[in-house]
């Protein structure tokens, strides 16, 4: 019920002032006391302590000021002040900040005068929290995907200021709408709201606030950065960028050691970019740096990147068909990169004609003619199948397919994938992982190994057995880019170790495939195996914090535009130990004391 003013006055909870309502209660109790009343008796065998009664006075008697009287009084004047909380306030009013941190890494940008534009933001965040009242509230949310809460919410200054002077912009590229809407939620309109960050955002509401400390500076930086291993050879496939003004870097290429394999000099226009491709010699380590040297510019992280080597691996094809049928696959086959078809041992991979099933971990072809009418479609195919993207076989002659008699000799578990009329042409079926088709064709008396879609259905079979191989898809990836891993056989789920020592378990699908989630944090993650001797080491997929996006800084602002809140909230008082045990205390000790006092007085009056 204090008012607001300059000068500090005695506030208190209104409602706590009915505990005085106890006082006159408490007199009308003495007014109205309890008395002795004399009664003669006859004998001396009917005095004594029973033939004593105690009558309610119906009179108003002359008040008496017993140290009872005194401590239940006290005891009442203890609870109405505990109820009324007195305190010395010099408003009802408060402020509540609400801060959307930019955490985006290009915040981190260096200014012309060397400190950078985060630590322009920290200083001035923490002058700003410093002047406001202890009872004025903050809450702070960095961006991100998912933003997250680092102070609050409605977090005292002091708490406030330690949050805001650990926070560093290091994240990838993304949208701010979500840290807005999370900063919405989690306040009222009587809140104002800021966006911290080095530009002002677009379409941004006016009554948000800015606070932007950002330079439009030139940057350099590389926009892609790959290390390709195929049938075409290793080689580095860089893509650097030059933004705001033309550049001139030195691009270096060097070893885990630090040797030196490859310099060259990149010119770069303003706003574009150059492809450059660097072979990787036979016998190289399995990590490279690339550097594009970071001179003056004021986004340094940008400019250098480690790469680890991704894996390569043949594929192992099996054919055993008779001739001319094993020659229309192996030509087929031969178009293919990194496909062997001689020395098989282990092949993951076979191609043939016989009704045996081939050995755990390994896919099966089978190539069997039918006794069907000859079809030249139309042809329907099972949409999503990765044997069938992308295949049109109108204008084959399609002889040797299924009937329904001898699709009902099919296993129970084999599906149909391909169908012209009631005949199949192609059906599989499934054995754990391990996908067996069955191509229902006779290829000696059709034109199916003449069409277009004969060694696009081999290539589609060969790159849906090659993603299933044990690994992940891509082992440099940008930061924030979700990524598929396939387990090995025997294997359900993996564990992906953070740089900084963090553990999640990723559970995988029927078909083993584990989707990564997006990687947060750049650097070297670890994915460990469930063995006999615990967690073990597995593979290493490596998160680069890469996005020209990052590295624009050509919009980068000074901006400071205060935010419009509808209302202000109302303080919310939090009593110290003192404040609420010292009532409570004194009106039991005065009860107490009160209870004791009254059995004293009544046992001298009886």
């Amino acid at each position: 019920c204090a008012h607001a003013g300059a000068k500090p006055v005695i506030a208190i909870a209104p409602w706590g002032l009915l505990g005085l309502l106890a006082l006159p209660a408490i007199l009308a109790i003495h007014f109205f006391r309890r008395r002795f009343r004399p009664r003669p008796v006859t004998g001396l065998f009917l005095y004594g302590a029973a033939v004593t009664t105690v009558a309610a006075g119906r009179r108003r008697q002359k008040l008496i000021w017993r140290a009872s009287l005194w401590l239940e009084l006290a005891a009442a004047l203890a609870l109405t002040w505990w109820f009324c909380d007195p305190h010395w306030s010099d408003r009802e009013r408060a402020r509540h900040l609400v801060l959307v941190l930019d955490s985006r890494l290009r915040v981190a940008a260096h200014t012309a005068a060397g400190p950078g534009v985060d630590a322009l933001l920290r200083a001035e965040l923490d002058n700003r929290i410093a002047a406001l009242d202890r009872d004025d509230r903050v809450t702070a949310v960095a961006s991100g995907d998912p933003p997250s809460l680092i102070s609050g919410p409605a977090a005292r200054p002091e708490a406030a200021r330690a949050a805001l002077a650990a926070w560093r912009p290091d994240r990838p590229w993304h949208d701010l709408t979500s840290a807005l809407l999370l900063a919405r939620s989690l306040t009222g309109p009587e809140a104002e709201l800021t966006v911290v960050s080095d530009r002002e955002p677009e379409g941004l509401p006016a009554s948000v606030g800015v606070l932007a400390r950002g330079q439009p500076l030139p940057t350099t930086g590389f926009a892609d950065v790959r290390w390709l291993n195929d049938a075409e050879g290793e080689r580095l496939v860089l893509r650097p960028l030059a933004q705001g003004a033309p550049a001139s870097s030195a691009l270096q290429v060097s070893g885990p050691t630090g040797e030196v394999l490859m310099r060259m000099k990149v010119d770069l226009p303003q706003g574009g970019g150059a492809a450059v491709i660097v072979p990787v010699p036979r016998g190289s380590a399995e990590s490279l740096t690339v550097d594009l040297g970071s001179g003056k510019d004021p986004l340094p992280e940008d400019n250098r990147f480690v790469l680890i080597r991704p894996e390569r691996t043949a594929l192992q094809v099996r054919v055993a068909l008779p001739d001319p049928l094993a020659s229309a696959v192996k030509l087929a086959l031969a178009a293919l990169p990194d496909v062997k078809t001689d020395g098989t041992s282990a092949p993951h991979l076979i191609i043939d004609d016989a009704a045996a099933q081939p050995p755990l971990g390994c896919w099966q072809l089978r190539i069997v003619a039918g006794s069907a009418k000859p079809s030249v479609g139309p042809f329907l195919a099972r949409r999503g199948h990765p044997v069938l993207t992308d295949l049109d076989f109108t204008g084959a002659l399609w002889t040797g397919g299924a009937t329904a008699v001898e699709r009902a000799a099919l296993p129970l578990t084999s599906t149909p994938l391909l169908e012209a009329g009631e005949a199949a042409l192609l059906s599989e079926s499934r054995r754990g992982r391990d996908r067996l088709l069955t191509l229902h064709a006779d290829l000696a008396k059709g034109t199916l190994t003449r069409h277009s879609a004969w060694p696009a259905l081999i290539a589609n079979l060969v790159a849906a057995r090659r993603a299933a191989l044990p690994g992940p898809r891509t082992v440099n990836l940008p930061l924030g880019q979700p990524s598929l891993v396939t387990l090995p056989p025997g294997a359900t789920a993996l564990v992906l170790e953070e740089p900084g020592g963090g553990h999640t378990r990723l559970a995988g699908d029927p078909d083993g495939e584990v989707m990564l989630p997006a990687l947060r944090r750049p650097g070297l993650h670890q994915l460990l195996l469930d063995g006999p001797q615990g967690l073990g080491p597995w593979r290493t997929v490596n998160a680069l914090l890469i996005d020209p996006r990052l590295g624009d800084l050509h919009d980068a602002a000074s901006v400071t535009r205060d935010a419009t809140p509808t209302d202000r909230a109302s303080v919310e008082r939090s009593r110290s130990t003192l404040s609420h045990l010292l009532p409570i205390v004194l009106a039991a000790a005065c009860a107490l004391a009160g209870w004791w006092c009254f059995r004293r007085e009544e046992g001298l009056a009886s």
